[in-house]
């Protein structure tokens, strides 16, 4: 999902809407930094339903485990599987006797009360969470993370050519590659305070 916009990058840069030269370009760095956002905060922030499989790395009741995308909306099921397959062996919990939702999900930690076997992709929960729906409600919730990201947007493409942007054109249409840059200070700081413990 796009944590910013092509329009916002453009108002930053001062370039009008109807200059439409360099959006190509613009919309791939905007692509590519919000991807990498993403990848920084270890969480996913499209709201959407999932279903994840998680490694059970020791045997034992009281442990905690978070999920990519939260906070979490809401919990379809938690199932647990000493073979790791859910092929029909596996048992489904029970929330307040065999797992809790700690902080009402906003932190996407869940933590099984019951007692579990060291198991690659042991536990399973299916549920719904991120950030948003989209850029736009993102951007509402997270303005700062939506400004640094545009700032971040903004230097990359004053950057471009250091960057070793290229549009390539083909029967297919154009398709733009570049080498991202590192993080600006500040939109790092930034990020930091949302990234995913553990």
């Amino acid at each position: 999902m796009r944590l910013t916009t092509t329009p916002r990058v453009k108002l930053i840069l001062g370039m009008p809407e109807d200059k439409t030269t360099d959006d190509g370009v613009i919309d791939a760095i905007v692509a590519s930094v919000s991807k990498r956002a993403e990848q920084f905060m270890g969480r996913s922030a499209k709201i959407t339903a999932r279903t994840e499989h998680i490694d059970v790395e020791r045997d034992g009741a009281g442990q905690l485990f978070r999920v990519a995308g939260f906070p979490i909306s809401s919990i379809t099921s938690v199932k647990v599987d000493s073979t790791g397959q859910y092929t029909g062996s596996e048992s489904t919990l029970t929330v307040g006797d065999e797992y809790a939702l700690l902080r009402n999900g906003e932190m996407g930690i869940i933590k099984i009360l019951s007692s579990l076997i060291a198991t690659p992709g042991g536990l399973q929960i299916v549920y719904t969470g991120g950030m948003a729906t989209n850029v736009e409600t993102f951007a509402e919730t997270y303005p700062d993370i939506t400004q640094a990201l545009t700032q971040q947007a903004v230097f990359e493409y004053n950057r471009r050519r250091d960057l070793g942007v290229e549009s390539i054109g083909g029967s297919g249409g154009n398709v733009t590659n570049f080498t991202p840059m590192d993080w600006l200070k500040f939109v790092r700081r930034t990020m930091t305070a949302y990234k995913r413990i553990g």
